[in-house]
């Protein structure tokens, strides 16, 4: 007799369930018989476990192939700093709200202004002359600022030039350069700067990057010339080995004088 789960024989419609489908059996009592009439019948039930123990296992094997080929297809993307660093110029003042603030500094050459404001990985530049304003932002959270105002939104990666007249008399141009370095270069890079930020001066925001462990630097210098200011900032970020270098320059052009040849009467 093959014993079912609710106690039944074998074909019979078990009571409980109410249905006409068969209950299959937990186990076999037919191979204890002294005549094992019921061998034929016992190895048919193990042949079926084998074979559904076996598709069980294709199953599996299939899922785990749709994973990695699904993984392959679409591999997580991880960004760096330097995929993430945009240049911003606006043609007004930025709230000093926007950015956490390590240092600032501000020069003045012959009715130019200028401001610088640092923070970690990026900077801030406001160029006045009377009501013009100029506003230049290096930074790699570039989401966050206003839209407003907005007039150049630029990548930093490679290098890049960008010169505007911002009336006849005051021209803007500024360059971006970027590299990205092997450790023990980039740790060379690191200490040079510093030497050159405590020599001249300079604005220095240097912190530890939390996740790398490894130290960072921004430095901006700023100069003046005959009738120009001229800002030049570096940006090192150990995630990735990255220099980022920008110059800028804000000029007051000098136009000629008209005379007028008077003819002698």
């Amino acid at each position: 007799m093959i014993v079912t789960r609710k106690g039944t024989e074998f074909g019979l419609r078990p009571r409980a369930l109410g249905g006409s489908a068969r209950v299959r059996p937990l186990f076999c009592c037919i191979c204890r018989n002294e005549n094992n009439a019921g061998t034929s019948t016992c190895a048919s039930f193990s042949e079926e476990i084998h074979h559904l123990e076996n598709y069980a296992k294709k199953s599996i094997d299939s899922a785990l192939k749709i994973v990695k080929i699904a993984s392959t297809m679409n591999p997580i993307i991880k960004t760096n700093s330097l995929q993430s660093y945009t240049m911003l110029l606006y043609r007004k003042a930025i709230h000093p709200e926007f950015f956490v603030i390590e240092s600032r500094k501000g020069i003045e050459n012959g009715g130019l202004e200028a401001e610088a404001w640092i923070f970690r990985g990026g900077h801030a530049l406001r160029f006045q002359q009377d009501k013009l304003c100029l506003c230049e932002v290096v930074t790699d959270q570039p989401h966050v600022l206003p839209e407003r105002g907005l007039t150049n939104n630029s990548p930093c990666a490679g290098e890049h030039d960008h010169e505007e007249s911002l009336s006849d008399t005051v021209n803007f141009m500024t360059t971006v350069q970027t590299e990205t370095l092997a450790e023990h270069l980039y740790l060379g890079t690191y200490k040079e700067m510093q030497a050159h930020a405590k020599e001249n001066d300079s604005l220095v925001c240097d912190w530890v990057d939390p996740v790398t462990r490894k130290a960072n630097l921004s430095v901006i210098d700023l100069q003046r010339y005959r009738s120009e200011i001229h800002v030049q900032t570096w940006h090192l970020r150990s995630d990735c080995g990255l220099i980022l270098r920008t110059q800028s320059m804000f000029q007051l052009i000098e136009l000629p004088v008209k005379t007028e040849n008077r003819k002698n009467k």
